[in-house]
């Protein structure tokens, strides 16, 4: 156990080179906390690893494990693997009733047959996106599609240079069909681009908006003729974009400070 102070014990099992400490003292435990954090990139002061335990390749059955995990008292997985081994993990977290606040498993839920064969237990399952399926885009691809005289081939760019040129154009388009957390549409957002995206589940949590979010290329290119030729239509694609970027835009230390606070049970 670490003990965080005013009787507060948060059960951990924290990795060897991480040194469970006794905090106390206000806001010093907030700095205290922060430092551990810096020194020891496995220690996370909201996210404690109370279970860990690895399985064999070619696994399927994880009831043992979820159970083990139930009784430590975990309520986020985090899981590896593959397509088969990751569906089976979250449909038997699912049929053994295990109430989790996040679900991240790794490949499994890019996939269409993952919704397909879990139904109900995929929703909410998080996951980064690896791939999209089917999609290729080259030089050659844009001279059979007759557009190659419409695309600019950038190339890999650097940092900088990358975010400069998106705050130079005029609208940012997100077409993928497979979204974690959107880090282009965030950036976008930051640096003052107006975006729309695809209605995915993410993107909509991101952009809050109807009116930047589409579902079909007849859409898309729908959207794209009317920011350009009906002004009104594309100050409110500005103004709804603005809003997105402020709705995600805190202040980190502000926002660390309230949540500790907020935790630890002080006002």
């Amino acid at each position: 156990h670490m003990d965080l102070g005013r009787g507060t014990r948060i059960p951990t099992a924290t990795p060897s080179r991480t040194p469970a400490r006794r905090y106390s003292g206000g806001q010093q435990r907030i700095g205290n906390i922060k430092d551990i954090s810096r020194r020891h990139p496995f220690f996370h002061p909201f996210l404690f690893i109370i279970h860990e335990k690895p399985y064999e390749k070619g696994a399927t059955e994880f009831g043992s494990i979820i159970n083990e995990a139930m009784a430590a008292g975990a309520d986020v997985l985090m899981g590896g693997g593959h397509f088969q081994d990751g569906t089976a993990l979250v449909q038997q977290a699912w049929q053994l009733g295990w109430k989790l606040k996040a679900v991240a498993i790794m490949v499994a839920p890019t996939l269409p047959e993952f919704k397909q064969q879990l139904g109900d237990a995929a929703n909410g399952v998080m996951a980064p996106a690896q791939w999209e399926i089917g999609v290729k885009y080259s030089p050659e691809a844009a001279k059979k599609l007759g557009v190659e005289d419409r695309i600019t081939w950038l190339g890999w760019l650097s940092r900088d240079k990358l975010l400069g040129t998106i705050k130079s154009s005029h609208l940012y388009l997100g077409a993928s069909n497979h979204e974690g957390m959107s880090n282009i549409l965030l950036e976008a957002l930051a640096v003052g681009t107006p975006c729309v995206a695809k209605d995915t589940r993410e993107s909509r949590e991101l952009l809050g908006s109807d009116l930047l979010l589409f579902e079909t290329p007849s859409e898309l290119v729908e959207i794209i003729e009317r920011y350009y030729h009906d002004e009104k239509y594309a100050e409110d694609i500005v103004e709804r974009a603005k809003a997105a970027r402020d709705s995600w835009t805190f202040d980190w230390d502000q926002k660390l400070l309230e949540l500790f606070t907020k935790g630890l049970g002080y006002c």
